[in-house]
């Protein structure tokens, strides 16, 4: 056998008996490509640049669609004489139908491919946003947006994914940092839009009907400059025989059940009977998912990988917990700027520019970073300890602290969120097999919308408790109830004597402190977790698709090339992931794991991989 062959590969005492006589098994070769270059090689068609900003513009609006309509929402309700429980729904449908529909979007694309799932999710939420901007009703608007969450569910999936096809890992950085950016802007602008826009008389129908034209020139962009669906299809049978249906079905109704539970815990408390079940039910479900997934021999929704490698698991549990904190922040500090510094709707918001911008800016430099060393637990673990420290410095917010310890210290907190909001998802996609990428990115943004909507509900309990307790006992102050809104908050800067006033503002930054409370030890948990992550190169072995067969008269293998002795008395070797597969169908190849082996559970590694 010529020098440059591989040396053939152990399998038994049989096999050695056999001799000389014994043919070579099929050995594959193995590429020198390595997994960035196959995706330059798969996408060399693409201007990744003009894509990116097509995939930029989509997830911005349907980013933006989740928080412009809060400022929008008392002209809405005015205009379509909603009832108090209509109120709320105008964004839980929306969130709902985002969370819910997450976990599948991944799969589907990998069986149908990237662009028709991205296509139809476009015309989903054009199509959702040309019914809520011409609602007449409630119940009318209250169902566009639930289809209008299915479209944005879909977009910012989809966006996440299509960027892990088209940019190299160890470039993906700069562009997820970009990303991260996107959701911060959004989380500034969609306010102070949404108050501007519903300042005139039907003005708040702009929220949706902007999406139009600018989701028309997405389109267009993705559709001439993205060229990414070079694989092969699977065929009703194989995607029926492939796709898991009951694992579906289950992320469906748990995310529903804790989605909508949390939402009416919000409204009526977490004593209210039909949140407690909701969220009851919703847990038991999700177990019982788990379980399926660890156990279904389809390809899961959410990969088995995903939670039996550790950093993926670990790298999940993070994210869901410091969404819970960052995107409760960033719903409940204009309440601190309104409540207990007295100011208005618009300066509360612009008191938040340095905490949200913050998180933008410190995003994309973050981004950058990783791409030029390589290294991504550095950011992460440096973000939740900055982060954590934030936290623990806003609880000395009250309502005598100076305007720039309000100003800074948010912005701390900021700086840390912006370090560690998108590289969680780099190590995810790094310690996955490529096969299960797209699933394991569904994965990310489950948790991190989970995060938000559990984080928000139990936040706004814990707030009504606390201020329910502190101002009910305080003498000379008559409590009405927890302040909502922007009268109420004013109102308690209006409460004679000025003694008492004063005591009633205090009592409500204890309150909303509580909160700060809470969040910093998550952060501190998240830095503990995050020292258990291990680190993977972002460039990975990956093996070509088309493989050279042995020849057709092969040479008897020299005594050289035999396995030793010693060899055969050990365990046969794993097999390699280059050998053939015999299932060339669409369901197949488009599952394979086609990466280098890698870490398979909690501390064993199935394989050597590149690790430091």
């Amino acid at each position: 056998m010529a020098k440059s062959d591989p040396p053939l590969e152990s399998s038994g005492p049989k096999e050695v008996e056999a001799g000389l006589s014994s043919p070579p098994p099929l050995l594959p070769l193995i590429s020198d490509l390595t997994e960035d270059e196959a995706i330059i090689e798969n996408s060399k068609e693409t201007n990744v640049v003009v894509a990116f900003a097509g995939l930029i513009l989509c997830l911005f609006l349907a980013a933006l669609d989740q928080t412009i309509i809060a400022t929008a929402l008392p002209s809405i309700a005015a205009d379509l004489n909603a009832s108090a429980s209509e109120y709320s729904w105008v964004g839980t449908s929306y969130l709902l139908l985002t969370t819910t529909l997450t976990p599948c979007y991944g799969r589907l694309s990998d069986l149908v491919g990237r662009k028709v799932i991205m296509y139809i999710s476009i015309v989903i939420f054009i199509l959702g946003s040309a019914l809520c901007g011409s609602a007449k009703t409630m119940v009318w608007l209250i169902s566009a947006r639930a289809v209008q969450g299915i479209g944005g569910g879909g977009i910012m999936a989809m966006s996440t994914i299509i960027v892990g096809d088209i940019v190299p890992m160890k470039d993906r950085g700069t562009y997820q940092g970009l990303m991260g950016g996107v959701w911060g802007v959004s989380s500034v602008l969609g306010p102070l839009l949404g108050g501007i826009l519903s300042d005139k008389p039907g003005g708040w129908r702009w929220c949706f009907f902007m999406n139009l034209p600018t989701c028309a020139v997405a389109i267009a962009v993705l559709f001439f400059f993205l060229k990414i669906d070079n694989q092969k299809r699977a065929t009703w049978p194989e995607f029926r025989d492939a796709f898991d249906f009951v694992g579906l079905g289950l992320m469906v109704v748990a995310l529903g059940c804790l989605v909508v539970g949390f939402a009416e815990a919000t409204d009526f408390g977490f004593d209210f009977p039909a949140a407690i079940a909701l969220i009851v039910v919703g847990v038991v479900v999700l177990a019982l998912a788990v379980l399926h997934f660890l156990t279904t021999k389809r390809k899961g929704i959410l990969p088995r990988a995903v939670f039996l490698n550790r950093t993926t698991a670990l790298s999940l549990v993070t994210s869901y917990l410091q969404a819970f904190s960052f995107l409760s922040t960033t719903f409940y500090l204009p309440i601190f700027f309104q409540g207990v510094k007295g100011t208005s709707a618009l300066m509360s918001g612009v008191n938040m520019l340095p905490f949200s911008l913050t998180v933008s800016c410190v995003s994309l430099p973050t981004g950058l970073w990783i791409s030029k060393y390589g290294h991504v637990r550095l950011p992460i673990r440096t973000g939740y300890l900055v982060a954590c420290l934030g936290f623990g410095l806003m609880v000395l917010m009250d309502e005598s602290s100076h305007e720039a310890m309000n100003l800074i210290f948010p912005l701390i907190v900021g700086a840390g969120v912006g370090l560690s909001l998108q590289p969680p998802l780099l190590i995810i996609q790094a310690s996955l097999p490529q096969a299960d990428m797209a699933a394991g990115t569904s994965s990310f943004l489950v948790l991190r919308a989970l995060g938000a909507t559990t984080g928000i509900s139990t936040s706004g309990a814990i707030l009504s408790t606390t201020l329910k307790s502190r101002l009910s006992k305080i003498p000379g102050y008559t409590f009405v109830g927890v302040p909502t809104s922007t009268e109420e908050y004013r109102a308690l800067h209006e409460v004679l004597p000025l003694s008492v006033r004063r005591t009633v503002l205090h009592e409500f930054s204890l309150a909303l402190s509580t909160l700060f409370k809470v969040f910093a030890p998550f952060l501190g948990v998240c830095f503990i977790i995050s020292l258990f992550l291990k680190h993977y190169h972002l460039d990975r072995v990956n093996v070509p698709k088309e493989k050279k067969s042995r020849p057709s008269s092969p040479s008897p293998p020299s005594p050289s090339t035999l396995p030793s002795p010693s060899s055969t008395l050990s365990p046969p070797d794993k097999k390699d992931p280059s050998d053939p597969v015999e299932d060339q169908s669409a369901a197949s190849t488009l599952f394979r794991d086609t990466r280098s082996p890698i870490e398979g559970d909690w501390g064993i590694d199935t394989a050597p991989a590149k690790k430091i």
